[in-house]
């Protein structure tokens, strides 16, 4: 994956998603602008085996270092070629 640093504006190769070989993946960056968020994804190995992930991970990035954590959450099925976006907390009700 390469990274474009803000304000520097130099693309540098960044981290691997550990266990997360993918042909393609979704991501959005979080509504804290710190940390970008992938979901799902999509692995073809060639051979005929297909993976569809539902693990999501979050990249966070200090001092130019960058680290791949994966999340708590997860998609209930592996998707790929799907859209992510911010929703306001109002537009959701999620019971304690």
């Amino acid at each position: 994956m390469t990274l474009l640093l803000l304000g520097s504006g130099e693309w540098v190769v960044g981290p691997e998603i550990p266990n997360h070989p993918t042909d393609t993946i979704e991501g959005i960056t979080a509504a804290d602008g710190e940390r970008f968020i992938v979901v799902g994804g999509y692995h073809w190995d060639g051979m005929g085996t297909q993976t569809w992930y539902s693990e999501m991970f979050e990249l966070q990035c200090t001092n130019r270092v960058c680290e791949w954590t994966q999340m708590e959450q997860s998609l209930m099925l592996g998707r790929r070629n799907h859209v992510l976006m911010l929703i306001p907390d109002s537009l959701v009700y999620c019971e304690p």
